[in-house]
């Protein structure tokens, strides 16, 4: 997975906070082949699951895998299986 450019942004820039996530989003991508996304957060946030997921539903409605990212460093992933969401730290 390659890195977000836009990481290099001082943390905690109040114009990034999403509510729905709790926390700061730079960059957010997404493969509506294989039902997955990914979101980059700034250094030192991390995102409320629950958010995350219907942040990513409201895109994706078929979405089975979400990783995210703090600053450059894998933080968080969550995946739907057998009908519901567990998360796995990295």
């Amino acid at each position: 997975m390659a890195s977000c450019p836009s990481l290099k942004r001082e943390p905690n820039d109040d114009e990034l906070y999403v509510p729905l996530l709790q926390c700061g989003l730079y960059a957010a991508s997404f493969d509506f082949v294989l039902n997955r996304a990914t979101l980059w957060l700034p250094f030192g946030n991390c995102t409320d699951m629950t958010g995350a997921i219907s942040y990513v539903k409201a895109v994706m409605p078929d979405v089975e895998y979400i990783m995210t990212f703090s600053g450059e460093e894998r933080d968080m992933s969550y995946y739907f299986h057998y009908g519901e969401w567990s998360s796995r730290e990295p």
